[in-house]
């Protein structure tokens, strides 16, 4: 609970929101009506563009008889209450489609009463899924990261009893699992397109693509958040490690 609570403080202090509207800054995308929830972060409109929601990550069901992640289902049915049945406004930050062939959107949708809404930001801020950025469509997101302190800090749901909060030992352990860790990285190398960092008092590596340089991670305690597979954290974007408390 104090770490969550020092992220809301960093949280608030660094990624204020703004009153203007994000998607006045993104391109305007496909309006449409949900058909069809696949998961926390993917659904399907009635014309069968499948749509990943951008910036926020959720508990994945298994694949090929891997079981479910905790809070699969939850996180799915969570999104289904939100949008589905529902028109909803597609909205494009940078990139708009993954090799998939999905958009890569930020989801507008309209409650009953006819207010529009944030879909990414309701299902962070409802603590069904975490932020995850990608360079290609990372603009606009700041907001976000608010969003998921305040669950966090509050322990609403995933937060709650599903949380990817990791200890180190475990990191080192995890094999294909995302995982959220805190601690110091030592001063990084570059290795082809990566910038790869140690995490002090640990075996475990710490990489992401090397897009400005390896000497943009903040001094003292962050968090890092990736895929963890055999000693290294994938967190694929310098702006998935931040700052946890000053220097």
């Amino acid at each position: 609970m104090i770490r969550a609570a020092a992220f809301l403080f960093i949280a608030l202090s660094l990624a204020a929101c703004s009153a203007e509207d994000p998607s006045s800054n993104w391109a305007r995308g496909q309006t449409g009506t949900v058909s069809r929830v696949i998961d926390g972060d993917s659904l399907v409109l009635d014309d069968g563009l499948v749509v990943r929601l951008v910036s926020i990550e959720a508990p994945s069901f298994g694949y090929r008889g891997d079981e479910d992640d905790p809070h699969a289902e939850e996180s799915k049915r969570a999104l289904e209450r939100l949008v589905l049945g529902r028109r909803v406004e597609l909205f494009y930050p940078g990139l708009t489609q993954d090799r998939y062939e999905r958009a890569l959107a930020q989801v507008f949708g309209f409650n009953e009463a006819g207010s529009r809404f944030w879909v990414n930001q309701e299902m962070a801020s409802s603590g069904n899924a975490w932020v995850r950025l990608y360079p290609d469509t990372a603009a606009g997101s700041d907001a976000l990261w608010i969003s998921e302190a305040e669950a966090r800090a509050n322990s609403i749901g995933l937060w709650n009893d599903a949380s990817p909060e990791s200890s180190v030992p475990d990191a080192e352990s995890a094999d294909g699992d995302f995982v959220i860790v805190t601690g110091r990285l030592l001063e990084g190398t570059e290795y082809e397109t990566d910038c790869v960092h140690r995490l002090v008092g640990s075996d475990i590596s710490v990489r992401y693509r090397a897009l400005a340089g390896c000497d943009v991670i903040p001094e003292g305690e962050v968090e890092i958040r990736g895929w963890a597979r055999n000693g290294s954290i994938s967190a694929g974007y310098h702006a998935n490690i931040r700052p946890l408390t000053g220097p």
